[in-house]
């Protein structure tokens, strides 16, 4: 994010490539921490979900040109519902990825501690964890 913004007012534009850039180095740690602690189902889980994750992305990336038209009205945008549509199912798509995929839960992902280093990834009910820290190297 570039500024602070007083009204608390940011636009998808403001939040989307902070959240994308930070939950994809998030995903590229866990891999390290599962790989150091030879975990390794859950490292290709993240794999699947870092493809998936990618792919989501290119998805919304393709369908934003919507966007910006339909949300400022310009008149050659018109748009119908089978128009915009993808739009919404792609950003859909993204935005579930950055939600626990338990159907129990579908809490959003966070990382704890808030401040300083990281320990994990979790949702709320704790049915999503990923871990960030590395095994400690033996210093012999």
């Amino acid at each position: 994010m570039n500024q602070l913004r007083g009204d608390a007012r940011f636009e998808l534009g403001d939040l989307l490539p902070s959240a994308v850039g930070r939950f994809r180095t998030l995903l590229k740690e866990g891999k390290a921490a599962d790989q150091s602690w030879g975990q390794k189902a859950q490292f290709e889980s993240l794999i699947a979900l870092e493809d998936k994750f990618t792919k989501a992305v290119e998805h919304t990336n393709m369908e934003r040109w919507q966007v910006n038209p339909a949300i400022h009205h310009n008149e050659w945008a018109n748009f119908q519902k089978g128009d915009f549509t993808p739009v919404v199912a792609a950003y859909r798509d993204l935005i579930d990825l950055f939600t626990c995929s338990q159907t129990s839960c579908k809490g959003l992902l966070y990382v704890v501690p808030e401040r300083g280093a990281c320990d994990s990834v979790k949702c709320p009910y704790g049915a999503t964890t990923i871990n960030l820290k590395r095994k400690p190297q033996n210093k012999d």
